[in-house]
């Protein structure tokens, strides 16, 4: 970074006239971990004393640097995402919606927390349906009659590979918006 400094003393103006390499890799950062990306820029604008040096022209560089450098850092940013509450309902039987949940802790498990509805679905009432709204995920074989919050998702009675892949982009979409720790502490 110190050369890069140096650098721009010489020749204070953007590099890259036709492609940047590492602008798609900063954006990928930038959308897979928005919290990552928002307080290493701010942090970037906090110490920037060189206009728009960090911010502006480097700052691809330096999110590349930083995630090739930093031993294990995509483990530890994962580590930092919001575990996701899944509800696992089956009009089919307590052990149908068991099978459902082994499949979901099979393919993300540390990316989420499961339980099973331990009632029949067909049973369930007004008073069920408001610990169904404390679940980030509800996974249901069926819709279920009475609830219809945004938080539902229906998937077939084995897991099909687009049932995978739509529950996996319903979590990265929760864990996105999901606030950040150290965001919380600095909000109180």
């Amino acid at each position: 970074m110190l050369a890069w400094f140096a650098e721009h003393n010489f020749y204070p103006y953007r590099q890259v006239l036709l492609f940047d390499k590492h602008q798609k890799f900063a954006r990928e950062i930038q959308l897979l971990y928005p919290f990552f990306f928002d307080t290493v820029e701010s942090y970037l604008k906090a110490i920037e004393k060189t206009p728009k040096l960090w911010t502006d022209i480097r700052l691809n560089n330096v999110f590349f640097l930083l995630m090739k450098e930093w031993s294990h850092l995509p483990i530890h940013l994962e580590n930092l995402r919001k575990k996701v509450m899944i509800l696992v309902v089956s009009d089919l039987g307590q052990k149908h919606a068991e099978m459902l949940q082994d499949f979901v802790i099979a393919n993300y498990n540390e990316r989420i927390m499961v339980n099973t509805f331990k009632k029949s679905v067909i049973l369930a009432d007004p008073a069920d349906f408001e610990e169904f709204i404390k679940y980030d995920i509800v996974l249901s074989n069926n819709p279920i009659k009475g609830y219809a919050h945004e938080n539902i998702l229906i998937v077939n009675n084995f897991l099909s590979a687009s049932d995978r892949e739509n529950l996996l982009n319903f979590i990265v979409m929760i864990q996105k918006n999901a606030t950040f720790p150290s965001q919380e502490n600095q909000r109180s």
